[in-house]
């Protein structure tokens, strides 16, 4: 996507360059070894029926659209049936789905849903995880961390500095060859994990300004 130009010192290079090849190591169709089936059962209305409860909770209003014009609400009135036949079929497949208004953020919630059941489960994620876990946000740790520091301050006469620090490019310059090597190792594997190793690697954008598009790019 946007990996550095140059790694960053505190970087281990021969563990960077290890990680890459193990994940080029990792077979397209990789086996879902878990008991419950995790990543390979099929899904279900009743799933589909909760992931669009989900976005209308967070998309409630007409939200801005893809290329192909479809929104938030036209996924929600589309035939709950066919959804799941056609995501079925992109999972069986290792493909993106062949209608383009099954938009891929429907797609990856209703997989975000079965990787944290599947992570909770493990006992995987800590308990000062906050992003992307339901009924948690992310700054829950710094109100938390910054009420603590006000506290102990005002309670020793001190004055308390603090810095707000913008971390520019941390999403895009996640290396996604460890990620998948570190995924594999806690257990992942199947069609939702091949699917979403599938989706990042073919992955383009598009600006859209006005009636103005860009050109395509991967990063």
């Amino acid at each position: 996507m946007n990996p550095p130009l140059q790694l960053p010192d505190s970087f281990d290079l021969i563990q960077y360059d290890l990680n890459e090849l193990r994940s080029k190591g990792i077979p397209a169709r990789s086996l879902d070894s878990t008991p419950e089936k995790f990543f390979d059962s099929p899904f279900t209305s009743a799933e589909v029926e909760l992931a669009k409860a989900e976005i209308g909770k967070l998309h409630p209003g007409r939200s801005a659209s893809g290329e192909d014009g479809v929104h938030y609400a036209d996924i929600r009135e589309m035939d709950t049936n066919c959804i799941v036949r056609l995501i079925n079929e992109s999972l069986d497949s290792i493909d993106k789905p062949s209608v383009l208004i099954i938009a891929t953020l429907f797609i990856t919630l209703l997989f975000l849903t079965r990787m944290v059941n599947w992570a909770e489960s493990r006992h995987l994620i800590p308990p000062s995880q906050n992003g992307f876990r339901k009924g948690f946000r992310t700054n829950n740790n710094a109100y938390v961390l910054l009420s603590a520091a006000i506290e102990k301050a005002k309670s020793m006469g001190k004055t308390l500095w603090v810095a707000s620090v913008d971390i520019s490019n941390a999403f895009p310059s996640v290396h996604r060859a460890t990620l998948w090597v570190k995924l594999q190792r806690l257990g992942a594997g199947g069609k939702i994990f091949d699917w979403l190793r599938m989706i990042y690697c073919a992955m383009l954008y598009k600006v859209r300004h006005g009636n103005s598009v860009s050109r395509e790019s991967s990063h």
